[in-house]
């Protein structure tokens, strides 16, 4: 059986559930063909599938021109860069101008920039500006493609706790000190809060003669009228894309773009009921573009997509804490496997471990006896496997002995003679 034919067969389960797994995707394969399918035909099936759905990478570089473009034929007076060395593809940058518009017209004069790294077969970073409306919620304003940032800005507090951890400043009093210092309204307080962490420590006080003005709100300019010390609105906005950052360049632009425009029309819609500043902020709307066969073709060569980088190992789903003291979610359990037992009630016990058949010598009063053999489930570990006695021990302590034995073997010539699997 071919995966090609698989993929074709199930593709319309792919499109309505694109996070499908290779195991689900396999047992309901067997299920409606009445065969065996391995999981290398599995995964082949649905990357080719997911070929079919989102299309190929490396052609969709070749349509950034005529992609750019449409862009601006669309939305008059919106900026789209796509830059090249030695025609390859090295940055694509959008800005369109209902955003433009509605940032000035309404929202605050403050930018959040963050960055996250795409999960694509070519990677890169996909970094974004985000403002603030008047009621508080972010705005995206303009975002951009590259393979790699050149420059990192941590205006953030949160990011500064993290440097100045990193400096071998740990501890709850180093971070409540910083925290006081950029909470402070007034010169005098800043003042008497680093004071404080001078008392505390010279050389944390040293390390923090920096521009108070990017990171504590009493130097804090009055014309934006915002007072945020974290970058949450760029956090809040790349949570809410991560179904677009493992798609490709092309697929990807194009859920942005549609991204907001609903976004945009909805909080329009919902304006019309509020006061006249917030109307502002989303009185220009974003046009929508032609399909792909109906764009004009660009006189320039097409750029070439970047050079496949393969990882190591599998790319991981949630994201690092920044903090160490952060609360771990609750509801996940950190406790191991059990240790299970094979016994009446039919429980094979777990898959990944390994069966022993061993006896156990208890003396009682004086007395060597043997007990009846038992199939008991241990862990394996990278030294071997280890029996848990201790825990059968426990077990046939509790129970009647049998009539003892003439003779009793020692303990190491019983696990001698002990099959293995």
């Amino acid at each position: 059986m071919k995966s090609s034919w698989l993929s074709k067969k199930h593709f319309h389960k792919f499109k309505s559930d694109p996070k499908r797994t290779v195991k689900g995707f396999r047992i309901d394969a067997i299920e409606d063909v009445r065969c065996n399918i391995s999981t290398n035909q599995a995964a082949r099936a649905k990357k080719l599938a997911m070929l079919m759905l989102h299309g190929n990478p490396a052609q969709q570089f070749a349509l950034l021109w005529d992609y750019a473009d449409e862009v601006k034929k669309s939305n008059p007076g919106s900026t789209v860069i796509l830059g090249t060395e030695q025609n390859i593809f090295d940055r694509f940058y959008v800005c369109l101008h209902a955003l433009r518009m509605n940032f000035l017209a309404g929202c605050r004069p403050v930018l959040c920039v963050d960055g996250c790294h795409l999960k694509g077969p070519h990677g890169g970073v996909l970094l974004a500006a985000v403002g603030i409306d008047p009621n508080n919620n972010f705005f995206p304003l303009c975002y951009a493609v590259g393979l790699f940032p050149n420059t990192e800005h941590r205006f953030c507090v949160r990011h500064l706790h993290s440097n100045f951890k990193s400096n071998a400043f740990r501890g709850l009093a180093f971070k409540n000190g910083l925290w006081k210092a950029a909470r402070a309204t007034t010169v005098n307080q800043f003042n008497e809060r680093m004071k404080e962490l001078n008392e505390l420590d010279e050389g944390a006080h040293a390390w923090f003669n920096k521009p108070p003005k990017e990171w504590s709100m009493s130097h804090f300019s009055p014309y934006p009228r915002c007072d945020i010390l974290l970058n949450n609105a760029c956090e809040c906005f790349n949570s809410n894309i991560l179904e677009a950052r493992e798609k490709s360049i092309l697929t990807m632009l194009e859920w942005l773009m549609e991204y907001l425009m609903k976004g945009v029309q909805q909080n329009r819609d919902r304006a019309l009921k509020r006061v006249e500043t917030y109307l502002k902020a989303y009185h220009h709307p974003i046009l929508p573009i032609n399909g792909r066969d109906e764009w004009k073709k660009s006189d320039l060569s097409p750029p070439v997509p970047p050079k496949d980088v393969k990882r190591v190992g599998r790319p991981p789903k949630s994201s690092k804490r920044l903090e160490a003291d952060e609360p771990v979610n609750k509801k996940k359990k950190r406790r191991g496997a059990p240790i299970l037992k094979e016994g009446s009630s039919g429980s094979k016990g777990n898959k990944p471990l390994c069966r022993f058949l061993f006896s156990v010598a208890v003396r009682r009063k004086g007395k060597a006896i043997m007990h009846e053999p038992e199939v008991v489930l241990h862990k394996r570990t990278r030294s071997g496997s280890i029996p848990a006695a201790t825990l059968v021990i426990r077990k046939l302590q509790n129970r009647k002995p049998p009539k003892p034995f003439a003779t009793t073997p020692s303990m190491s010539q019983q696990f001698q003679q002990c099959p293995r699997e």
